[in-house]
């Protein structure tokens, strides 16, 4: 199965927003108090291009990822219009939401998110398979359950420090703990865009593929 240059073009530009979505998620970016990037922009980054993937090879992984990136945008959109509400009825002080919609809600968009990027990694390896490497299509496939696990029991235990009202260095200690996995994932998402990188030859592995490299 050979891509047409526009299906490439998409690819890549797909997997460069997925990268630049998830990287940003990690690192807030603020100017003082506020939050220049809250989260609802990160996922409609992430829509957006799990948008452009489905434009060069539409599926059903896909198609179920770019709703789920639509509802989390959705769901956190509405989360920051009540606390921003909620702050503004408490004239400037800081509203958060009761502890237990809090924690069903992190627990749901933690839950999404790997169903989301599960199927974004499923897709991929598939198109791989068809159009570039199958060896690389085994890697991304292979990636699927070490990425489920490791994100299950972090949050589980982001969510049981919650629920028992743990010390906050334990509940900064295993949110910490998320950040080498969502900085993986983001350097995967930049691994794949880089099979289509333009000018590059079908087919051909990146002699750095498995290294990272500059962002485009």
């Amino acid at each position: 199965m050979l891509l047409s240059e526009e299906q490439r073009t998409d690819l890549f530009s797909g997997y460069r927003q997925l990268f630049w979505g998830v990287l940003l998620m990690v690192f807030h970016v603020s100017l003082g108090p506020v939050r220049l990037l809250p989260d609802f922009v990160c996922f409609l980054m992430i829509c957006s291009g799990i948008g452009r993937l489905r434009s060069a090879a539409d599926c059903r992984a896909l198609r179920r990822a770019r709703s789920v990136s639509a509802l989390l945008a959705l769901v956190s959109a509405l989360e920051l219009g009540v606390t921003f509400v909620g702050s503004a009825a408490l004239f400037g002080g800081e509203y958060a939401l009761p502890l237990p919609l809090d924690i069903f809600w992190q627990g749901t968009r933690a839950v999404l998110w790997m169903l989301m990027f599960c199927d974004v990694f499923s897709a991929a390896a598939v198109l791989l398979e068809k159009t570039e490497d199958s060896a690389a299509a085994a890697q991304t496939a292979g990636r699927i359950r070490p990425f489920l696990s490791w994100h299950f029991l972090l949050t589980a235990a982001f969510l049981l420090s919650r629920v028992f009202s743990a010390e906050p260095l334990v509940q900064i200690g295993v949110g910490i703990c998320l950040l080498p996995l969502h900085l993986w994932l983001a350097h995967t998402m930049n691994a794949l865009k880089r099979w289509y990188a333009p000018g590059r030859e079908p087919r051909s592995l990146p002699a750095d593929a498995e290294a990272d490299g500059a962002v485009v």
